[in-house]
């Protein structure tokens, strides 16, 4: 994945983790499984910009990291636990920014981040029981406002109103 931020830096997703270029210098960041402030993992899928400067970061097998550039603060977003609520899966694939809202596509469905409140929400497919296993490959939204997800099994949409993904 390479994006382009508001600062006209380029970023660069890579097996070897996140690189970012300023037109001048190369900066490497890296997963440190001892510190829960550095990139989810090294295996990055997906790069999103948002509209205050920072960027999400899928990785595969590892969640997903939100970089506040300014403030250089990474935070992680792994999957749910008995204890901890979170994302799906750890294997995150696609990632679509909707206003405040940020659509997560994971190996075993869709995630919504309420990004006023940081909290997260799991959509889950109300279809046969093969389709359900069915992981998000890609996101997008169409000129009437409506989420599209691209799976393993298929295309299908979100209904909002119901909070339920349908064929």
């Amino acid at each position: 994945s390479i994006i382009q931020d508001s600062n006209r830096d380029i970023w660069f997703g890579t097996y070897e983790g996140l690189v970012r270029y300023d037109s001048h210098d190369f900066t490497s960041y890296k997963h440190d499984p001892q510190d829960n402030k550095t990139i989810s993992g090294n295996l990055i899928t997906h790069i999103t910009p948002d509209n205050d400067g920072g960027i999400w970061i899928s990785s595969y097998s590892t969640g997903l990291t939100y970089f506040n550039i300014n403030k250089q603060i990474l935070t992680q977003y792994t999957e749910q636990t008995e204890t901890q609520p979170g994302l799906a899966s750890n294997i995150v694939m696609a990632t679509l920014l909707d206003g405040d809202k940020l659509w997560v596509g994971t190996a075993k469905g869709l995630n919504l981040i309420d990004l006023k409140d940081n909290s997260i929400k799991f959509f889950d497919y109300h279809l046969d029981k093969d389709a359900k296993k069915g992981g998000v490959t890609s996101l997008a939204k169409d000129a009437e406002g409506k989420i599209w997800l691209g799976t393993t099994k298929g295309l299908y949409f979100v209904d909002q109103a119901n909070s339920i993904i349908v064929p």
